[in-house]
């Protein structure tokens, strides 16, 4: 019987403890700056976004990762004469603190981001 006892109890602990690390790190909500990117996520799940030459609006997913970093999703539309095309970029994001990220969206293409 305490044989039992200790398996459901190591189940619990064990079920408890996955699913606080399946929660993962927060999105980066607010607006944030770097050198070459700026983007602004709001709770409602639209964001703006600006690198030089490109400035998109829409909606945003967040994947978490990690307990410190996840992947943004940034969805939006290209309208043509016949039809519009629904979009994705995909950025790696990285907490360094509270108030920094780094943003990456594949080898060389990385970014410090600061909250303002």
């Amino acid at each position: 019987m305490n044989t039992w006892k200790a398996i459901i109890v190591a189940s619990s602990f064990l079920g408890l403890a996955g699913s606080a690390a399946a929660q993962g790190a927060s999105p980066p909500l607010g607006n944030w700056n770097g050198s070459a990117v700026a983007f602004t996520l709001y709770k409602n799940r639209t964001y703006t976004y600006r690198d030089p030459g490109v400035t998109l609006a829409g909606t945003w997913n967040w994947n978490p990762t990690t307990q410190v970093g996840g992947v943004l999703i940034l969805n939006y539309d290209t309208p043509t004469v016949t039809q519009t095309f629904h979009n994705k970029l995909y950025f790696s994001i990285t907490w360094v603190n509270s108030n920094t990220i780094t943003f990456s969206a594949g080898p060389g293409q990385t970014d410090t981001l600061r909250r303002q």
